[in-house]
This record gives structure tokens, C-alpha cells and sequence, in this order.
């Protein structure tokens, strides 16, 4: 999708759209249950709901390409992943990549502003509150690191958006910097 903004080609856009289309057909089995967790590289049952493995991140894309898709369909898809991650229990990281702070950037950028604030205030509680409690966990392993998907910066990153939305970019969607 923002290959084909690029571009200027809608034969990108329209690929696209039929691959995400494709990857989010069994968006009803979304979850955290282990019928909807895949191996990942380790062999370990990894979230659908992470950035990393793919639904959220399919949704958002889709969503950014909704001009040239389904509107009501891509709408139903994404509300689909919002009210997954809004109903599942909070992953044991919070790091951006497959963790509690990525999918609440996540939701911030798949809802409509007058949305926003009602689901995504909920799960920034639910977030925030564990935080407070346990301090933040990495995505290794629960082994503090500096890095950007997995580690302390990605969580500091997102903690200043959540703060200031306005001003902190989303590294998740590669937002840029804001000029002021």
C-alpha cells in the first residue's frame, strides 16, 4: 500500500490489498488461545497479535491501502483485530515488537479519532497498571536490552507517545518526526 502511494501504480495497491485480505481471512480466530498461536523461530507459540507475527500490522497496512479496497469489509477487519487485542489477556512483554506497549500503539493507529479514546484509554489503564506494578519487560526472554523492538528504547519511544502523541512519532508505522 504505501508502495503503490509511491509508485503511483494501483496494480501495487490492488496486490496488496489481496494479499492482506489473505492473511486476515481467519480473522474470527484471532487470539491468544493456543489453536491461534504460531510457532515462531524458536518453536515457542508466539501471539497473532503481535506486530511481529502479523495480524495488527496486516490490519494497519490494510487499512492505510482502504482507498482503494472494501471499505466496510477492511472497517469490520480492523475492528476485528481492535476488539482481539482490547478482550486478550496482556502479553508478558511490553516491548513494541510482540508486547502490551506495541499493540496499544497498534490500536491508537487503527482507531478512528472519536474511537480513541474510549478503547484505548481502557487498555492504556490495563498497561500502565502493570508497568507500575512489575516494571517494564523486555521481549528477550524478560532480559533487559537497549533496543528499539525488543528493548528499553522501544518502550521509552512508546511511553513519550503515549504522553505526546502529537510530538513522538510512531516508529511501528514509520512515522516522521514532527517539525515543531
Amino acid at each position: 500500500a504505501y508502495f503503490a502511494g509511491s509508485s503511483g501504480q494501483q496494480r501495487f495497491n490492488i496486490a496488496g490489498l489481496e494479499l492482506a485480505e489473505r492473511e486476515l481471512t481467519d480473522i474470527g480466530r484471532i487470539g491468544r488461545s493456543s489453536s491461534a498461536r504460531a510457532p515462531d523461530q524458536a518453536g515457542a507459540a508466539a501471539s497473532q497479535l503481535a506486530w511481529c507475527h502479523g495480524k495488527p500490522g496486516v490490519a494497519l497496512a490494510l487499512k492505510a491501502a482502504s482507498k482503494g479496497g472494501d471499505k466496510r469489509k477492511i472497517d469490520a477487519t480492523v475492528s476485528a483485530v481492535i476488539s482481539a487485542i482490547n478482550s486478550s489477556p496482556l502479553e508478558r512483554s511490553d516491548c513494541i515488537c510482540h508486547g502490551n506497549l506495541g499493540n496499544l500503539l497498534l490500536v491508537r493507529e487503527l482507531m478512528d479519532d472519536e474511537l480513541r479514546a474510549g478503547i484505548s484509554s481502557g487498555l492504556e489503564r490495563k498497561v500502565v497498571r502493570r508497568i507500575s506494578r512489575h516494571g517494564v519487560v523486555c521481549g528477550n526472554f524478560g532480559l533487559e536490552t537497549a533496543g528499539l523492538m525488543e528493548g528499553l528504547a522501544g518502550m521509552g519511544l512508546a511511553l513519550l507517545k503515549l504522553a505526546e502523541p502529537a510530538r513522538i512519532p510512531n516508529v511501528l508505522i514509520l512515522e516522521p518526526a514532527s517539525a515543531g
